[in-house]
């Protein structure tokens, strides 16, 4: 809020430093258990997850309730399934061009 009334009051652009947290692996060779504690990930989920912090922010809120997150789950499941379905049933590609 501050930033936006600073860059509104003086028409001037505002940095904003956002800290992220990389719950998961870099890559699929990549253990991050090896230099890092699975009960700090399980932390910083349970705690800071975004996607987590702005479901209950709209619960609050009442803009979201629970049956809705369920139904939005549910329903982008079913898509991603489906979109598997139908990548596996396309032919392959043409490996001339």
């Amino acid at each position: 809020r501050k930033a936006r009334s600073y860059a509104l009051e003086h028409n001037a652009p505002v940095l904003i430093e956002a800290m992220t947290y990389r719950q998961g692996h870099h890559s699929t060779s990549d253990d991050s258990t090896a230099y890092r504690d699975a009960s700090e990930v399980e932390r910083f989920a349970d705690n800071h997850d975004p996607l987590t912090r702005m479901e209950s922010f709209l619960i609050q809120h009442g803009w979201l309730t629970t049956e809705d997150v369920k139904r939005m789950e549910e329903n982008e499941r079913l898509d991603v399934l489906k979109a598997m379905e139908q990548a596996e049933h396309r032919p392959p590609p043409d490996m001339k061009s």
